[in-house]
């Protein structure tokens, strides 16, 4: 078994060429971004301010692979300084004994960083590839969701892992009448205007971008406050920048009091150009001249000051109306926390039916079975 850190570039090029050479066989796989993931565990993206981490592999190099984390920052924003992570999991069909031996060697080093448990499935940072797929395999992930195969979720599970904090996606039909009634109704009777995001103004868009997100997610589990330079890496990754009518701000009386954001699907892309990090020109190319335009509600952050003024809805209800001006029928929120009563509701109200698509995994570090 390999144990190794960002600065072994060798042996970071083999741990991340090793998801492609198991799945690329895949129908529904996407490769992802391996310039992005290069970066991140090199320790050169933005989001490694307070991260420490390291990378395990199998000892052939081709048959299971996980990284485990250690972010201070998450730690003092939750008030938990004693959980670690374990993300970047990749694994052969009849790898499960190997798979084993990384993810116990990943707990081994967590715990001498003084953590008595373990989310899997989360880096650790916000955004990125959030939990192991465990519904739905034979449907096309549409990015940025991963596509994981479920013999994952099924050596989880006998690993002794229990599941945690799933997410739903909701499926909306643009053209329900409970979903047209509602977004007529919210909109009608608005006290906040929208707006989209202004490219001429980015640097001062993604300002307000980032005092909402930080502001309004302070409570999510899997949140702490990002830098600017981390959400203009976000949105760069994503393509949000490519398609900025996505983006939607809500004013009251000139004050930013939420955002809404769709991503465009970048699923098709990203398999052509097989992990090299797509251009914003590149990704306004391929929506203008993609027949199907796809996109997905992934964001939506009201500020404190501004709740209960049904905020969320009618940014909600406008980024559905751009959606119909593109000539889409239906539309996927992704990623909505189920313990997220007041999300939860607001989708339930437009009509959305909503499926448990991923979910992450944890276990106590001194409570473990070890193996043998």
């Amino acid at each position: 078994m390999f144990e190794f850190g960002p600065t072994d570039s060798g042996r970071l090029v083999a741990f991340l060429e090793l998801e492609g050479r198991l799945m690329r066989q895949e129908e529904w796989w996407i490769p992802p971004d391996l310039e992005r993931e290069i970066r991140f565990l090199e320790g050169k993206s933005p989001k490694n301010v307070g991260l420490e981490h390291r990378m395990f592999m199998s000892d052939d190099a081709r048959s299971a692979r996980c990284a485990a984390f250690v972010n201070r920052r998450w730690g003092t924003h939750q008030g938990d300084a004693e959980t670690g992570f374990i993300g970047f999991i990749a694994a052969a069909q009849d790898a499960m004994e190997l798979l084993g031996t990384v993810l116990e060697s990943a707990e081994d080093w967590l715990v001498t960083k003084g953590c008595n448990r373990v989310i899997l499935g989360f880096d650790g940072v916000p955004g990125g590839r959030l939990g192991i797929r465990c519904n739905d395999f034979d449907r096309p992930p549409r990015f940025p969701e991963p596509w994981q195969p479920p013999f994952y979720m099924v050596f989880l599970d006998d690993l002794g892992y229990a599941r945690y904090k799933p997410w739903l996606s909701w499926s909306f039909d643009l053209h329900a009448e409970e979903l047209i009634s509602l977004s007529q109704r919210v909109l009608a009777r608005s006290i906040c205007s929208v707006r989209p995001f202004r490219s001429a103004d980015r640097d001062s868009e993604l300002t307000i971008s980032r005092d909402l997100f930080n502001t309004g997610f302070a409570a999510s589990w899997d949140y702490y406050p990002m830098s600017q330079g981390e959400l203009e890496e976000e949105f760069s990754s994503f393509g949000l920048l490519g398609d900025a009518e996505q983006i939607l701000f809500a004013e009251v009386q000139g004050v930013p009091a939420g955002v809404c954001i769709g991503a465009p699907d970048l699923s098709d892309l990203m398999r052509s150009l097989q992990g090299v990090s797509p251009t914003e020109e590149q990704i306004r190319a391929y929506l203008r001249h993609d027949d199907c335009i796809k996109a997905s509600p992934n964001t939506l952050a009201v500020h404190p000051d501004f709740r209960g003024m049904h905020v969320g809805p009618v940014l909600l209800a406008s980024l559905f109306q751009v959606y119909k001006k593109r000539g889409m029928g239906d539309v996927e929120a992704l990623y909505v926390d189920a313990d997220n009563v007041e999300m939860v509701s607001l989708m339930t109200a437009f009509g959305g039916r909503p499926t448990q698509r991923y979910t992450h995994f944890t276990r106590k570090l001194d409570a473990r079975p070890h193996r043998e």
